[in-house]
């Protein structure tokens, strides 16, 4: 069984991510659970399952 427990996921917002400069546009949008399953990353990489932990 393979698990991932590392994931990078925000909602986007000018003042929290104010450091990200125009060569990370790509990064400035939400990166929420429902598009890391969406893109079958999980799947196509043999993720059995992952772990998501809420530090707000």
């Amino acid at each position: 069984m393979i698990i991932d427990a590392h994931h990078h996921l925000w909602n986007y917002n000018q003042e929290e991510y104010g450091w990200m400069d125009d060569s990370m546009s790509v990064l400035k949008r939400d990166y929420l659970p429902v598009e890391l399953e969406r893109a079958k990353i999980l799947y196509q990489n043999a993720i059995d399952c992952y772990q998501l932990k809420n530090e707000n």
